[in-house]
Order: C-alpha cells, then sequence, then structure tokens
C-alpha cells in the first residue's frame, strides 16, 4: 500500500488541521461557539471529509 497522500487527503488533513486550530481558541470545542451550526471552516472540513473518502466520485467510499 502506497503512504503517500492524495490530493483529498491533504485537503482533508488540512481542513481538520484549521478546524481543531479554531476550536482550540474556544474552550476546546466547537459546541461552545456561536456560530457552530453555520460555521464555515465546519461546512468545508465536512466537505473535504466526504470528498477524501469518496475521492471525488460519486456513489460509494474507499475504506
Amino acid at each position: 500500500m502506497d503512504n503517500q497522500q492524495d490530493k483529498y487527503e491533504i485537503a482533508h488533513n488540512l481542513a481538520l488541521d484549521k478546524l481543531k486550530a479554531c476550536s482550540q481558541r474556544i474552550n476546546n470545542s466547537c459546541i461552545n461557539c456561536s456560530i457552530f451550526f453555520t460555521c464555515e471552516l465546519r461546512k468545508h472540513y465536512v466537505k473535504t471529509t466526504y470528498e477524501s473518502m469518496s475521492k471525488d466520485t460519486s456513489g460509494g467510499f474507499e475504506f
């Protein structure tokens, strides 16, 4: 198995790092944030998570 990350995994990891950094500023939890439901960082993280799992194809995921 190749240990190199593809572009989807790289984007996902970057989005996760940004989300973690933001959540640490607000007591280590996004739930305590006033924009929890409208947060663009969270939306972007969810999008990159999906793309990383599906490799941007419709249908199933690669696990």
